[in-house]
């Protein structure tokens, strides 16, 4: 057990000492005095109580109020979520699309019209001569998954195109080797006339 000499530093017969005449002081006033200074206390107490706890929760119970048609919608999108996912959970694995052997017609269908392909002795080579990059993407990713092939190499070319387009040209060789070069993240400028 800690003595009060210990935390306080002196001894308790020193503090009794110091409040003494703080003691004499409240004695010595009248009842009537006492008893406003004792409610003065209670009332500056009861103020602070306000000021620092009831306030503040108010505040924020109001704004939690405020936030709460929000939090509500959020419950109710992740309610729908959850349900959606429990559907999709409950769905049958989809088949897996049977891969064929590529051969020029094949490709032709998939590039279409305009496009320039020839069989080579490892594989296809394919010239666009004008085409988005977005649909060279999807295309060649088209060919690439249906008949597994590898993009052995690519030349793309940016071309002259109305602004907010990216139309390229593009000569690559499709194959069946594992090593294909991964497909560009953006078109080469084309060089300076």
């Amino acid at each position: 057990m800690v003595s009060l000499r210990t935390f306080f530093g002196h001894s308790t017969g020193t503090l009794m000492h110091a409040v003494a005449p703080l003691r004499g002081r409240w004695n010595s006033l009248d009842s009537n005095r006492r008893a406003q200074i004792t409610l003065g206390a209670a009332l500056v107490v009861l103020a602070l109580i306000v000021a620092f706890v009831l306030l503040p929760a108010l505040d924020a119970r109001k704004a939690l109020t405020a936030r709460l048609p929000q939090l509500e919608a959020q419950l109710s999108v992740m309610r729908s979520q959850s349900k959606e996912v429990a559907l999709l959970g409950a769905m049958p694995a989809i088949a897996a699309v049977p891969r064929t052997a590529a051969n020029v017609a094949l490709l032709q269908a998939i590039f279409g019209p305009g496009t320039q392909i020839t069989a080579t002795q490892d594989g296809f080579r394919v010239v666009l001569p004008s085409i988005t990059y977005a649909s060279w993407w999807d295309k060649t990713g088209d060919a690439i998954s249906r008949h597994a092939l590898l993009l052995r190499e690519a030349s793309i070319t940016r071309l002259d195109a109305p602004a907010g387009t990216s139309t390229v040209a593009v000569d690559m060789r499709l194959g069946s080797e594992a090593s294909a070069k991964v497909l560009p993240a953006t078109p080469t400028a084309a060089p300076a006339k």
